[in-house]
């Protein structure tokens, strides 16, 4: 199967895979049968690949392994829209297909989403330090929208809701004007591995 980096001037579906699942081997990525992504981490995302729009089978793999798949599932990808597709737990490996960017930009803004991709975790807020709260109660796997706010040098705070306890601060994260960013929270709450978090940029 050919395929492309998602920036080319096409109409094509872009997606990544990201491996959330703790103490989960390395994964081999396929699409109908082809390899895609290969010996995928815990706490690592693929970058962006291209597929003509339609319904793919997504399979998961033991990393080295083509016999028995981890998962298998069918995901449709629209025309010209890119997706980050997470390797999560519910009930045995899910693949969590979520939609990027899907909103109008400025370049005047930046765009922050934020998803707690840990299964163990209570619920999380993302407060500013000063304690403006950006996201509050998210829950495992739920789909938060975008929070504009201006480019600059940010610092965050995770925290469980209801502010009993700080669990981690996140510090130094540039956000540019007209790009928009995802925080995902991974990891264990109080086991190993430890909560911990991924900042990336998506794409438009």
């Amino acid at each position: 199967m050919t395929y492309l980096r998602v920036n080319a001037p096409n109409v094509n579906s872009g997606f990544r895979v990201l491996h959330a699942v703790p103490n989960a081997p390395n994964v081999d990525v396929y699409a109908n049968g082809s390899l895609l992504v290969s010996n995928l981490s815990f706490s690592s995302i693929s970058t962006y690949l291209s597929l003509t729009p339609g319904t793919y089978e997504l399979q998961i793999y033991r990393s080295g392994f083509y016999d028995t798949p981890l998962a298998t599932q069918n995901v449709q990808l629209a025309p010209s829209a890119n997706y980050t597709i997470s390797v999560v737990t519910l009930g045995g490996l899910f693949l969590f297909k979520l939609r990027d960017a899907p909103i109008a930009v400025s370049p005047n803004s930046s765009y922050l989403r934020f998803m707690n991709l840990s299964q163990t975790a209570p619920l999380l807020n993302l407060n500013l330090p000063n304690g403006t709260q950006l996201f509050n109660s998210v829950e495992y796997l739920e789909t938060t929208g975008y929070y504009t706010t201006s480019p600059g040098i940010y610092n965050f705070v995770v925290e469980f809701s209801g502010g009993t306890a700080v669990n981690k601060n996140l510090k130094d994260l540039t956000l540019e004007g007209g790009k928009l960013y995802t925080i995902y929270v991974i990891g264990v709450f109080d086991g190993k591995p430890p909560l911990g978090y991924l900042f990336v940029e998506d794409e438009r």
